[in-house]
C-alpha cells in the first residue's frame, strides 16, 4: 500500500502516468510475493 506521501506525489500527474507507476509497484510487489512463497 502506497502512504499519503506517495499518493500525493501522483496527485499532479498524468493519470497514464500515475497507472503505469502503479503496474511497476503490483508486478514488483507480485515478484516478491513469489520469491516469499506467500500463499496467494
Amino acid at each position: 500500500m502506497k502512504g499519503p506521501r506517495e499518493l500525493a506525489l501522483f496527485a499532479g500527474e498524468p493519470p497514464s502516468f500515475a497507472l503505469h507507476v502503479g503496474v511497476l509497484a503490483v508486478a514488483r510487489a507480485t515478484e516478491a510475493g513469489y520469491e516469499l512463497r506467500w500463499p496467494w
